[in-house]
């Protein structure tokens, strides 16, 4: 049975926010912060990372209850990411999500305070589980946010100039950025939900690759959407559009390869790849 992807994403995200909501509001974090940190968190994107995370546990054979705990974990280190992202000293961006930044509305001090924060919530939130599965769920989300991925990867942006020329060097060099900014996560986020279904070893690194084609094909349908910026770290300074295309569509037959022994229970992750064809076509 074909699932109705839009209906799942928006029923799941739901659920995904009622968990984030009772984890981030604390009588013990000062108003101002808590302000601060909810700001972006709520209302949130899509929850594209946290949903690829219970889609994978639900493919491995696991419940959207088993994985709950650990989506939330992963939302909240996406947006601290976003936060940090948006400050002066990065990308200085004045909006997000169809909001004032964190550091518009509160200040630059509070927003980074905020993003701290929200990291550290992340890891309080998955290592605070009692399951077998918490352990190895700190230590990939620790991977892909720290150095050696996401942080890496936005030093690497950061150092990326406008005015070098399309060449494989360069192509090189945007595609290790997205592999770590961006595909890192989503492969965390697949393999943290393949944790929470006490899922093999075998089984779950198919469900990392799957989230790491999912997150490169996702990037590139996000540079096309974005065509009209002037951004030094996108696909399109060293393919057009339709070659670009083209490689998103591979990565997603590689993404839908890997999940060809999952069945039905891996419906809502064929949805994903769907999903992510369309934004790739617009």
């Amino acid at each position: 049975m074909v699932v109705d992807f839009s209906l799942y994403l928006s029923e799941t995200s739901e659920k995904v926010d009622v968990e984030l909501e009772r984890r981030l509001f604390s009588t013990e974090i000062p108003k101002d912060l808590e302000r601060a940190m909810a700001h972006l968190v709520f209302p949130g994107g899509k929850r594209l990372r946290p949903v690829l995370l219970i889609a994978a546990c639900e493919a491995a054979g696991g419940t959207q209850g088993d994985a709950i705990r650990a989506a939330a974990a992963v939302e909240f280190l996406h947006t601290y990411s976003l936060i940090h992202d948006d400050l002066p000293c990065m990308d200085n961006d004045s909006v997000r999500r169809g909001r004032p930044t964190v550091h518009i509305k509160f200040g630059e001090a509070l927003a980074v305070l905020a993003g701290d924060a929200l990291q550290a919530l992340a890891f309080e939130t998955i290592g605070g589980a009692t399951e077998s599965w918490a352990q190895g769920a700190v230590s990939d989300l620790a991977l892909a946010g720290g150095g050696r991925n996401l942080v890496g990867g936005q030093a690497d942006d950061l150092a990326m100039g406008d005015s070098d020329a399309p060449s494989a060097g360069l192509a090189g060099r945007i595609q290790s950025v997205h592999g770590r900014k961006t595909a890192a996560l989503f492969g965390a986020s697949a393999s943290i939900g393949a944790r929470c279904a006490l899922a093999s070893s075998q089984d779950r690194t198919r469900l990392e690759r799957f989230g790491r084609h999912l997150g490169l094909a996702f990037q590139i349908g996000d540079d096309c959407l974005d065509r009209d910026k002037k951004e030094s770290c996108t696909i399109l300074r060293v393919r057009d559009e339709r070659s670009a295309r083209q490689l998103a569509g591979e990565h997603l037959r590689l993404a839908a390869e890997e999940i060809t022994g999952f069945g039905s229970s891996g419906e809502a992750l064929r949805g994903f790849i769907r999903f992510v064809a369309e934004i790739s076509a617009k």
